[in-house]
């Protein structure tokens, strides 16, 4: 039976090129032979071309320097923009958006040869069409809401990603139409439930095809769309708070079913960050009793929508049915199961803490979140001695110490005696936790 290569993935790119070395150098050192050698090479992959990594890269050169000539360009335009008349102002702005656009889709899908200098092209051409917005609503003296503008902007950005199924395009029309989103539920305050179903619908035939660009930008748009128009919509802060400490758990959750597949272990680790990302920033501002969270007392239980109501109601019952399949099987990886209680934990904190009504309560359930999610990471290195984590951990509880003491107003004698014992917790810590690092690493080789 052929051997199937385990790497899928799941080992780093920086290992895999380190044996590829390592392998032709135990062949001539005489430790393996040629047989063994293409087993290995079979069974982890290293000798496969490192496709993603290095496009993505060659693709990040191109767009960088699409952007930096098209910027110049327009530079140079703008420059002279009132001596040429508006026929040939027109034909320009024209002339260079199909130009980026035929040449890149031949590059990209014709020929063939240039795949990734052809799809950094039309992204170039999204780009330049809402360049291209903007100038023509100045030429012919068009008014009406700056938000507008993106609007238009983001409709043919949509246009361009499903003639050309380019991802990264389908990734600016999610950033423009937020920024339409936001603009547009300001002036409707309760009609906009509908926008984050209709990105998510709009972006399934990118996300079939496993376009990380589009997933990336549907992640941070429709995140942040929840909690903005449940804000707008409700009129009040709690409705806010409570879309998103829930959308933080959801997206989290999400990572740890997506890490299961792994053909989705990358776009998991992305949704992983900013789920967690959102979480602690969240519970930070949170943390202070006399900050944002002084908001509640002043208005309880009242709103003056109750369209809000369905995303956040989506959101949680999205969260809920995946953290039930998540926590029905257990993770493979020790630290990843530990954060998903603390994170779990830290979005059930900060819901009961909104829902209490008072500043102290949702302080108290942040200073809380915060601790879970530092000892998740404490709690790691016990079990898997991972340096990184340790730190992680420690850094972020002597900083809500920190902070807190800096907030409440106690003695200074008392302060500078906890500061010092911190201190000192800190060091000794450290120093005990590299010392068994070393121990181990010492009886491991």
């Amino acid at each position: 039976m052929e051997e199937r290569a385990v790497n899928s993935g799941r080992l780093p790119a920086k290992f895999l090129s380190a044996l590829r070395r390592e392998i032709a150098v135990w062949v001539e050192d005489g430790l393996i032979d040629g047989d063994q050698a293409d087993a290995i090479s079979k069974r982890y992959g290293p000798d496969e071309p490192e496709e993603d990594s290095g496009g993505l890269l060659v693709q990040a050169i191109y767009v960088i320097g699409a952007c930096l000539i098209g910027g110049g360009a327009i530079s140079f335009v703008a420059s002279r923009w009132e001596e040429i008349p508006i026929p040939f102002r027109m034909a320009l702005l024209m002339g260079t958006l199909l130009t980026c656009e035929i040449v890149g889709f031949y590059l990209w899908k014709v020929s063939g040869k240039r795949e990734k200098l052809g799809e950094a092209l039309v992204l170039l051409g999204a780009l330049v069409f809402g360049a291209n917005v903007v100038l023509i609503a100045q030429m012919f003296h068009l008014h009406g809401e700056p938000y507008g503008a993106f609007g238009v902007w983001s409709l043919g950005a949509v246009v361009i990603a499903y003639a050309t199924m380019s991802g990264p395009c389908m990734m600016v029309a999610c950033a423009t139409s937020f920024v339409w989103f936001c603009g547009w539920t300001a002036d409707h305050p309760h009609a906009f439930c509908w926008y984050p179903f209709a990105l998510v619908a709009a972006c399934v035939p990118f996300l079939v095809r496993r376009s990380y660009a589009t997933f990336a930008g549907l992640i941070l748009t429709a995140g942040a769309a929840i909690p903005v128009g449940v804000g707008f919509d409700s009129g009040e802060d709690w409705p806010t708070f409570l879309a998103i400490a829930a959308t933080a758990t959801l997206l989290f959750g999400m990572g740890l079913w997506l890490y299961r597949d792994e053909s989705g272990r990358f776009m998991g680790a992305v949704v992983r960050i900013v789920g967690l990302a959102a979480m602690l920033v969240f519970a930070y501002v949170m943390s202070f009793h006399e900050g944002p969270a002084s908001e509640l007392e002043e208005h309880p239980w009242e709103s003056a929508g109750w369209l809000w109501t369905v995303p956040l109601g989506f959101v949680y019952m999205a969260a809920i049915a995946v953290w039930t399949s998540v926590l029905r099987a257990p993770l493979e990886r020790g630290d990843l199961r530990h954060r998903a209680i603390a994170v779990l934990l830290a979005g059930v904190l900060l819901t009961i803490g909104t829902l209490a009504m008072q500043p102290i309560g949702l302080a108290i359930g942040a200073n809380l979140a915060l601790g879970a999610i530092g000892v998740s990471l404490l709690y790691t290195t016990v079990k898997g001695q991972q340096r990184k984590a340790f730190w992680q951990g420690l850094l972020l509880l002597v900083f809500v110490v920190f902070n807190r003491f800096m907030e409440w107003d106690t003695n200074l004698l008392l302060k500078s005696l906890v500061f010092i014992a911190c201190g000192i917790g800190v060091i000794m810590g450290g120093i005990r936790f590299e010392r068994r690092l070393k121990d181990r690493e010492a009886e491991n080789g």
